[in-house]
């Protein structure tokens, strides 16, 4: 599915990069690597932590099952099902990569939807969002997700 790129993102607005990993047994059996669309509501949230109006940070993902093309204005996933705070967070440069890690026993169903959120209810600021390709998570599975933020 190729995704155009926003204004933002031809002037080199910050970005990310979603590699989704399907694991069963410890074994790959699916992999994806998703470019998203920087929302509005994310870039106010990422203009006042720069300039301290604001100190609740992206600190999770949310994935979905909604297929609606991402559009600036979004604030939310269209169909969530499930979110997860990062661990292993860590800058290299003008990187940071984060992790999520969805169990067995979370995240279940057709995945086709992702996004950074600042909280971790059913509330929160989405900075970003995508969608991909129907993914199916069973609870024989468990989906690792790590998120490179490009500064």
């Amino acid at each position: 599915m190729k995704q155009e790129l926003s204004f933002y993102e031809k002037i080199g607005y910050p970005s990310a990069v979603f590699d989704l990993i399907l694991l069963e047994n410890e074994k790959i059996i699916d992999f994806r690597s998703i470019r998203n669309l920087v929302l509005i509501s994310g870039r106010k949230l990422l203009a006042d932590l720069l300039f301290g109006l604001n100190s609740t940070p992206f600190l999770n993902v949310a994935v979905g099952s909604g297929t609606a093309k991402p559009e600036e204005t979004d604030v939310a996933l269209e169909n969530e099902i499930a979110r997860k705070p990062f661990s292993n967070i860590l800058r290299d440069g003008l990187v940071v990569t984060c992790n999520a890690l969805f169990e067995t026993d979370e995240a279940n169903g057709t995945l086709s939807e992702i996004g950074c959120v600042s909280s971790i209810s059913s509330a929160g600021i989405f900075y970003n969002r995508a969608v991909f390709l129907p993914l199916t998570k069973t609870s024989m599975q468990t989906l690792l997700i790590v998120v490179r933020f490009f500064a």
